[in-house]
């Protein structure tokens, strides 16, 4: 995994301690990215099943994402 991927992983479980829920726009501002870069990440994170994401809904990590982040 990436710097980048791990980055993002870890941002999203900072937000779920945080605000119990993470957003597009909560990552991209957290991390000053754009949101589309947001959206490839999460595409990405999502194939190696590390969360789960319904359609413009919130982001959750699942077991093996919350144990890698």
């Amino acid at each position: 995994m990436t710097q980048s991927l791990e980055d993002y992983l870890e941002t999203i479980y900072l937000l779920m301690v945080d605000k119990k829920v993470a957003r597009v726009k909560d990552i991209s501002e957290r991390l000053s990215v754009s949101g589309p870069s947001v959206v490839q990440a999460l595409r990405e994170l999502k194939e190696r099943e590390l969360l789960i994401q319904e359609p413009y809904g919130y982001i959750e990590l699942t077991e093996k994402g919350v144990a890698q982040a």
